[in-house]
Parts: C-alpha cells; sequence; structure tokens
C-alpha cells in the first residue's frame, strides 16, 4: 500500500513537471505556435485518426474483416478524431486493442501531443493575457539572460517599434501593458493593434500601475539580460507618472533603462528631481527625434551653399521656408536655427501660411525667446502654399528659399503641397530643395523621392530599435559630451558619463552635435563613418583665418542654441558674483558678438574664444570616438 501511494505521488509530480514544462515551452516560443500550431495540429488529428483506426479496425473483429467494418471504422476513428477539439476522449472505444500496452503508449502520446497543441493554439491566438502572465510568472520565479522589453501604451508607434526590435533582438522578449482605457477610440481598433503586436511575439498583459508595478520590477530584477520600460501613451502625462513611480520603487540598478515620450521643456524641469538620479530615464519625444534624424542625415545638406562658401565664411543670405509651422514642430525650427549657423552667414527663417494663422502659432516662440534676431531674421510672409502669391513667390529669385520644409500637422497635406510645388518648379525649369514630414514610409514616400523631395520623421525612422534604444542619433553628442568632461578634468566610461547627464547637458551636447556635419562642410570635408587619417588636423594647425572663421561660427551656433532656448545677454556686474550666467532668470554674460567676448574675458579671466578655437581643432578627434572620420571634400578643379 505504501508503495502504490509513493508511486501515485510520483506520478503527479511527473504530470505537474510535464505540465510546467509544457506551458513554459509555450510561453517562450508563442510565435512559433502562432505560425506552425495549426500546420502541427492537423498532422496531429491525422496521427490520432491512424491511431483511432487501427484500434477500431483491429479492435472489435468479430468473424472476420470486411470492406463494411472499414468504413465503420473509418467514420468512427473521423468522429472520434473530432473529439479531440473538445479533448474528449475515451480509448476503452476502441475494443479489446486498448488491452495492448504498445498501443496505449502511441494512443496516450498522440492524444496528449494533439490536446497540448489544441491548447497552445488558444492560449497563443486567443489566450489574451493568459500566457503573457505565466511567461511573466516563469520569468519572476526562474529568472532570464535575455533582454526584456514593456510597451506601455498602444498606438501606431508602439507597434512600429515592437516590430523593429523584434528584428533587432529576436532572441529578447517583449510585453505590452494593456490599459482599456480613453486611448482607443473603438474596440477594433485596439485588437488591431494588439493583433499587429502579436505577429511579432509580443505578450498582453493586462496591467495596473496601481498594483502590478511591483510584478514588474520583480521580473526586471530576475532579469539577467538589460530589461527597456517604453512610456508610449499618447497623455505624455502617463508616461512621467510611470517612470516616477518605477523610480521610487525600483533599487538602482544600471540593468534598468526607462524611456518616455514626453515634452522637452517640461521634461527639462521635472528631470531635476532626485528621484530620477537612481534610474537611467530616457526623455524624449518623436518630433525632437524627427529633426535630430534629419539634421544629421547627409540629404540636409543639400541646402549648403558650396559656391558661397571660402575659407570656414559663407558670406551671404540662407532663406529658409516653413510651411504648416505648428507648435509641436517648434523643435524643428529651433535646430534649424542652430544647425547651420556659420560665420558671415544671414539665416532667414521664411513662415509660410496666412498671417492670421502664422501670427497665433508663433506668438509663443517669439515671446519667450526675445532675442531670436541675434541668430536668424523672422519673417512671417502671409504666403499660404498653394495660393497665386505662392506661385509668383518660388519663382522671384530675391525673395524664393534655398529649401522648403513642409511640417504641416496634417501629413497628407504635407505630401500634396511638396508634389505640386516639385512639378510646378519642374515645368518652370527650376529645382529647390525639398523636405517634408510624412507619417509612414510607403507609396507616397517611393513618388516623392522620384520628385526629389527628402522625407523625413517617418514613423520607421523615429520608432526603431536603433534611435531609442541603440540611441544612434546620440554617438557623436556623447563624443562631445565626453569631450567638454575631459576638458574639464572628468574622466570615465562615455555610456556611464552620459548616462548621468542631465537633461540640459545632454540638449547642449545634441545642439552642438547637429552642426558639426555642417562644420566639417565649411572647412571642405565631409563627416563619413569610419577612422580618422589625420588630415583635418593637418588642416587646422596650416590654416589659421580657416580655424578663426569655423571658431566665429561655433559661437554663433552657440549663440543660436541660448536664444532658441529664452536666454538674454546681461552684463557681468548684472549676475551672481563671479558667475557667467544666472540659470533661473536665463541670462549669460557670453551672449555678445565674437569681437565683444575678449571684454567679458578680460572680467572673467578666462579666454572665452580660446574654448572656441581649441574645440574646432579638436573636431577630427571628437568625430573619430564617435566611429566618424572627417574626409577631405575634392574641388573641381582638383584633379586625380
Amino acid at each position: 500500500m505504501p508503495m502504490n501511494i509513493l508511486i501515485f505521488l510520483i506520478i503527479w509530480l511527473m504530470g505537474f513537471f510535464i505540465l510546467a514544462g509544457v506551458l513554459y515551452f509555450i510561453s517562450r516560443h508563442n510565435l512559433w505556435f502562432r505560425k506552425y500550431g495549426l500546420t502541427l495540429f492537423m498532422g496531429l488529428l491525422v496521427m490520432g485518426f491512424t491511431v483511432y483506426f487501427t484500434g477500431y479496425f483491429f479492435g472489435n473483429i468479430s468473424g472476420g474483416s470486411s470492406l463494411l467494418h472499414a468504413i465503420g471504422s473509418a467514420f468512427l476513428a473521423l468522429f472520434s478524431s473530432g473529439r479531440i477539439m473538445v479533448m474528449e476522449l475515451d480509448i476503452g472505444e476502441t475494443g479489446s486493442l486498448y488491452m495492448n500496452e504498445l498501443y496505449r503508449m502511441i494512443y496516450g502520446i498522440v492524444m496528449f501531443a494533439a490536446m497540448v497543441m489544441l491548447a497552445a493554439m488558444v492560449l497563443a491566438n486567443i489566450g489574451g493575457g493568459i500566457l503573457g502572465r505565466i511567461r511573466l510568472i516563469f520569468i519572476k520565479a526562474v529568472g532570464t539572460r535575455k533582454n526584456l522589453y514593456f510597451f506601455y501604451g498602444l498606438n501606431r508607434d508602439t507597434v512600429e517599434l515592437v516590430s523593429d526590435i523584434h528584428r533587432k533582438d529576436p532572441s529578447g522578449t517583449l510585453f505590452l501593458l494593456s490599459i482599456r482605457d480613453e486611448e482607443y477610440r473603438e474596440e477594433k481598433e485596439r485588437r488591431d493593434l494588439e493583433n499587429e503586436a502579436f505577429q511579432s511575439g509580443a505578450f498582453k498583459i493586462v496591467f495596473n500601475p496601481e498594483r502590478s508595478l511591483r510584478f514588474l520590477i520583480r521580473a526586471a530584477q530576475k532579469c539577467k539580460g538589460e530589461t527597456h520600460v517604453l512610456c508610449m501613451k499618447q497623455e505624455r502625462w502617463k508616461n512621467e507618472l510611470l517612470v516616477r513611480r518605477l523610480c521610487e520603487e525600483a533599487e538602482k540598478t544600471d540593468r534598468l533603462h526607462l524611456y518616455a515620450f514626453y515634452e522637452n521643456e517640461k521634461s527639462g524641469k521635472i528631470s531635476e528631481d532626485e528621484v530620477y538620479r537612481k534610474s537611467d530615464v530616457h526623455w524624449t519625444q518623436p518630433e525632437e527625434l524627427a529633426a535630430r534624424g534629419l539634421l544629421l542625415s547627409p540629404d540636409f545638406l543639400k541646402i549648403f551653399p558650396d559656391e558661397r562658401c571660402a575659407e570656414g565664411r559663407i558670406d551671404s543670405e540662407l532663406r529658409l521656408a516653413i510651411a504648416g509651422y505648428s507648435a509641436a514642430n517648434e523643435v524643428l525650427c529651433r535646430y534649424l536655427i542652430c544647425g547651420v549657423q556659420a560665420a558671415g552667414l544671414r539665416l532667414r527663417i521664411q513662415f509660410l501660411g496666412t498671417a492670421e494663422e502664422m501670427r497665433k502659432e508663433t506668438a509663443f516662440f517669439f515671446r519667450a525667446n526675445p532675442m531670436l534676431s541675434l541668430a536668424a531674421e523672422m519673417d512671417l510672409t502671409g504666403i499660404e502654399p498653394g495660393s497665386e502669391d505662392y506661385y509668383h513667390y518660388l519663382l522671384d529669385e530675391k525673395e524664393c528659399p534655398h529649401a522648403v520644409f513642409f511640417i504641416g500637422k496634417y501629413m497628407d497635406e504635407n505630401v500634396g503641397s511638396a508634389l505640386k510645388t516639385a512639378e510646378f518648379l519642374e515645368r518652370n525649369g527650376k529645382s529647390l530643395t525639398m523636405f517634408v514630414k510624412a507619417e509612414s514610409a510607403g507609396v507616397d514616400r517611393c513618388v516623392l523621392e522620384r520628385s526629389g523631395v527628402v522625407v523625413f520623421g517617418c514613423r520607421e525612422q523615429v520608432c526603431s530599435y536603433d534611435v531609442l534604444i541603440g540611441e544612434k542619433l546620440d554617438a557623436i553628442a556623447r563624443s562631445v559630451h565626453m569631450y567638454y568632461q575631459r576638458f574639464y578634468g572628468v574622466d570615465g566610461d562615455v555610456h556611464i558619463l552620459w548616462s548621468q547627464a542631465g537633461v540640459y547637458e545632454k540638449m547642449s551636447s545634441r545642439a552642438l552635435a547637429l552642426n558639426i556635419r555642417w562644420k566639417a562642410r565649411c572647412a571642405g570635408f565631409d563627416l563619413i563613418p569610419g577612422r580618422p587619417d589625420g588630415s583635418y588636423e593637418k588642416v587646422a594647425a596650416a590654416d589659421k583665418r580657416l580655424m578663426e572663421n569655423l571658431s566665429i561660427g561655433e559661437h554663433r551656433r552657440w549663440q543660436a542654441y541660448l536664444v532658441t532656448e529664452g536666454w538674454k545677454s546681461a552684463r557681468p556686474e548684472e549676475l551672481p558674483a563671479g558667475k557667467n550666467k544666472d540659470i533661473i532668470t536665463r541670462r549669460h554674460a557670453c551672449l555678445v558678438p565674437w569681437e565683444k567676448l575678449p571684454e567679458v574675458s578680460g572680467f572673467y579671466g578666462i579666454d572665452y574664444q580660446y574654448l572656441d578655437r581649441i574645440f574646432v581643432c579638436s573636431l577630427e578627434k571628437i568625430a573619430g570616438e564617435a566611429g566618424y572620420a572627417l574626409k577631405r571634400r575634392r574641388r573641381e578643379n582638383e584633379s586625380g
């Protein structure tokens, strides 16, 4: 009797571990079950039919076999195989053959596999958050060496990012933190978005920020890889709220990375809170990523006036038109003003649109940044794209822009305006560099590129692993930040120092990095991926006039960055004792023309012009640390 009880317990334990192993396998390979589960299940049904047919035909023979007996056995086998769909089985129906041990073993294995596959298909395809919860329980219990990705907020951007991460990190585990709230206009939209994410192997977890937070943190602590929490809700304040709660609850670790879509102006204020210091928090927004991606792309240099650049100076006017300006795209306007600065350049930003509309849209930008005129001339033209005045404007040699940026709220209107402009210019034998902000790459992008229009800000460009997690756009900015850290006597790992930098430091480094490609072109070089060959350093040592003009351009870029952030000039005696700036009131003593910098330097005992000169001489070294090289451009009159 005790032996029977022991055998019974062993069998139950084996069953439990087999069930746990099956659940673990299904949760780990749910995408495989989605793709091939039906095929495998149909194969098991065929095997089940064969087993049942064998049992009916050979287990119930009385008076010999016959064709009628075979047909009857086949139909009974079909019926019994169909019962697998509802997991109702009875080996006893197969007659005396069920007493055969080999038959019983084959029957048990096939039917068990068929039921497991059916359950796997149900869980993988219509199980909702059940399979995701099972997977998370396993991770919490035994851990994982793979990377974890949690997505808070379900929208088109989320689905695109899930798909890209699955391609770049196929072994990573992806979870959708699902909350049914006002973000979805209808239930069908939510289901469609979830199904698209499931096709990339994502799990769904019904998530409540109030009650499920500790569960998520425990899973992150058990993860031996990297854990990334990406907050992408349309209501940006909810992103900040979740990041704050995670920072308050989670222990300090280098393996937890938090990403929040949030407005730059607000993130700059809240990020200084000590609660965010214990975690690696990345504040960003799609509009900023789109602007940085554009200025760092080789296509942006199509507007560079090569023929008017000599010895690092551009003694001419550069006119850039912005069609469809909105407050959401203010970041692009700021980056444009900073990104094209150079010695001698006169920058003119022309806003296209009705005068009333543009005054309303740009009111905050102009009033909040009273010293914009120091960096660029801002012109509200009152010309609406598509109007008769607009087409006259495009043909006016003195007023027409060197480039147009279509960045309105409605992407379809941007594309339509760009295509009409391209066709009009082609018919009139003129060319113009045009950039259009589009929602998604597709047919329109192909048509636009054939028309010579550069597409930027697409969801596929912005919501990607390389941009958000790999921080591809920050490669040069990290090197710039590291350069200044070493300049002021701080050394260490570049990635750690960058993660510890505040929002203001990161934004300042990014603004400088966005101008390096433009600055290199002013010097006659191209910024390309590769290893430096020292050619720029040789030019820097030999051509003092070129370096002086590049230094002036760097000072103008720095001025442009500050004035687009609302800073104003102040005399040294108006500032706190010994300080060259007042962060609270946004006043800086160095916001003066290049020629007047020596006066400020004399007051503080610091050669500010020298700081710019030493920086431009170090461009090749900074670019090299980011994996880039400065390659000398061949002039038209050079041979070989």
